[in-house]
């Protein structure tokens, strides 16, 4: 008997020798597939952009900038899609290859770096981070979870609306990395408290620190690695509770009913808080990456052009993904949420989080007020029209929202995070916690400004809309819809920001050759970009959600599939019959500034 022992011993030893050789073996094999993955995309990269650059070298003058622009777009709207080189790095080589290239200086080049828009975005990220620092986002979910009550159906609106209501002022990752774990508590607790003639347990330090380990998640989420298994089985191992009577006596099927009920309500909350962090953030023009993209090139391409506005995007798109975040809660109460009255929990642990936050804290003030105020000096920048003119009127218009975005998010680096009598008190805002505002983003946005810029100067938009003749036949309409289309689906496979900055300059060119207002094109195209909904690494949140462990691939792509085509055919209707009157949009009358642009672009 003892020499059986030993022989089963020896044999379990054995074998976890030879899984723990395995398992490392496949983490070499995968990280030698990686970078030989990466070297192969870097030399695609080269192979399909060289010849513009070797044509370029033989081609008349006039021929040469358009050629070696379009070297420099295929090669990086290829490392772009593919990944092959981290984003940031890839949107430096603008400012390697333009001026060797002779298309323009480095001071030119750099000078798109460094705009109105980059300021806008870098100091609302400045607010962002100061409300992350003091968890004023943390206080604000929690509050609006507790006033919408437990309600399955009315607790899903309430993380939809919540998230998508931070995402209009934050990242949509950090909202999702914010969101994700307050929902893993109550997916945990509704799991516990939905199974019955169980005995309830405390949350182990384990699982405790999963879910602190989840609220960390950023743009890294979406690389290959499978969701961990133990993060799985926070969420989906049973946690026995005691219930009432009634529950007790429940049968079998009932039981599995239930279950089975709570499982989909999990999914439905995992996505409702995905999408809602990409819909939320269309909302407004500082709430995701593309919307300033079209603010600044609409500023390169055509200088003429009069400025989007704040408010104007707000009046539009704030009701566009109103109604958006309507059809996604419908969508998923239909599929998901079919017997709510097999879901049973309370928020018991949301109210104790809230409590333990104790009173809002002076700088949580401040950060507040320089919110609203930001809103309000950016929404009344720019007047209604000429005979209502905005507070920029009595500064010759010199300020811009660049210049707002600043001007509060300085103050936040002045203002003492205490009251008077503490006079030792930190400021609201430190240099420490503006280092996690995500530089990356900066880097891509201001590459895709010196893109456009390179376009413009080398004649390449002339060049493009005059080679596009046959979208003269094509019906502006249909054009929109096509456009919405073909940027919906190809944003599922590439950054959102990356998408917009390769896609605007072209739809610009398109519309001047069809004598039509860009715009037309542009603002639809932009929206577009922030609907990637089928794909776990199409966006940040779905990555993060994904992580979770409680999604498979097939449980995002059907759904996302399903709001991609809702998408694609809601935002040109509203589009077109809200959006024109607010952006002065007429169609098939191109605008004075469309006219005097394209003169300055043929001389």
């Amino acid at each position: 008997r003892e020499s059986r022992i030993l022989f089963v011993r020896h044999t379990m030893q054995s074998l976890l020798r030879i899984k723990a050789s395995i398992t490392k073996t496949y983490e070499r094999y995968q990280s030698v597939h990686v970078h030989t993955r990466s070297n192969v995309f870097i030399v695609i990269g080269l192979v399909i952009s060289l010849p513009f650059l070797f044509w370029s070298l033989g081609a008349k003058e006039s021929e040469r900038k358009p050629l070696r622009v379009i070297f420099t777009a295929i090669l990086m709207g290829f490392y772009w899609i593919t990944e092959a080189i981290p984003l940031p790095v890839t949107s430096l080589l603008p400012l390697v290859l333009f001026p060797f290239l002779k298309i323009l200086t480095t001071d030119e080049v750099s000078a798109a770096y460094f705009n109105d828009t980059i300021f806008l975005f870098l100091g609302s990220f400045i607010v962002a981070a100061a409300m992350e620092k003091w968890m004023l986002h943390k206080r604000i979910a929690l509050k609006l979870l507790l006033m919408v009550g437990n309600r399955p159906r009315g607790l899903l609106l309430g993380f939809i609306m919540v998230t998508a209501f931070l995402s209009m002022w934050m990242s949509n990752t950090s909202t999702a990395g914010l969101m994700v774990p307050l929902v893993m508590t109550t997916l945990t607790q509704l799991k516990e408290q939905s199974t019955p003639s169980s005995k309830s347990k405390p949350q182990s330090s384990e699982e405790s620190a999963l879910l602190t380990q989840s609220a960390s998640l950023d743009d890294t989420a979406s690389s290959e690695e499978p969701p961990s298994d133990d993060l799985k089985q926070v969420v989906l191992d049973d946690s026995p509770q005691d219930e009432d009577d009634a529950s007790s006596k429940s049968t079998p099927i009932d039981d599995a009913d239930r279950i089975l009920s709570v499982e989909r309500y999990s999914k439905a909350v995992l996505l409702g808080v995905a999408y809602s962090a990409s819909l939320g953030g269309t909302a407004t023009l500082i709430g995701t990456g593309p919307n300033l993209v079209l603010k600044q090139q609409m500023k390169n391409l055509f200088p003429e052009a009069p400025e989007i506005s704040f408010l104007q995007w707000l009046l539009f798109a704030s009701p566009l993904s109103f109604v958006l975040l309507m059809i996604l809660w419908a969508f998923l109460c239909f599929v998901y949420v079919r017997k709510p009255e097999h879901i049973h929990f309370n928020l018991t642990n949301f109210r104790q989080d809230y409590l333990a936050m104790g009173k809002i804290r002076v700088a949580e003030m401040y950060i507040l007020g320089a919110l609203g105020t930001m809103i309000i000096l950016w929404s009344s920048r720019v007047g209604l029209d000429e005979h209502v003119p905005g507070w920029g009127y009595l500064f010759e218009n010199y300020p811009g929202d660049g210049t707002v975005a600043m001007l509060l998010g300085f103050l936040l680096f002045v203002a003492p995070s205490r009251s008077r009598a503490h006079p030792d008190s930190d400021r609201v805002m430190d240099w420490e916690a503006a280092q996690n505002i995500p530089w990356g983003i900066i880097l891509l946005l201001g590459s895709g400004f010196a893109l456009a810029k390179g376009f413009h100067v080398s004649g390449l938009s002339v060049a493009i809309g005059k080679g596009i003749s046959s979208f003269e036949d094509i019906d502006s309409v249909l054009l929109v819809f096509l456009t919405c289309g073909l940027v919906t689906f190809t944003t599922e496979v590439t950054s959102n920001v990356a998408i917009s900055n390769i896609a605007l300059p072209i739809l610009a060119a398109i519309a001047i050759e069809m004598r039509e207002n860009p715009l037309l094109f542009m603002i639809p195209a932009t929206i577009s970009c922030s609907f990637a909904f089928m794909l776990p690494v199409a966006t940040p949140p779905n990555a993060i959600v994904f992580a979770s462990g409680n999604l498979k691939v097939v449980d995002m792509a059907k759904p996302g599939f399903v709001m991609n085509v809702v998408g694609v055919i809601l935002l040109p209707c509203i589009f077109l019959m809200i959006g024109l009157p607010i952006f002065g949009i007429e169609l098939g009358s191109p605008p004075s500034w469309l006219i005097a642009s394209s003169e300055h672009s043929h001389e």
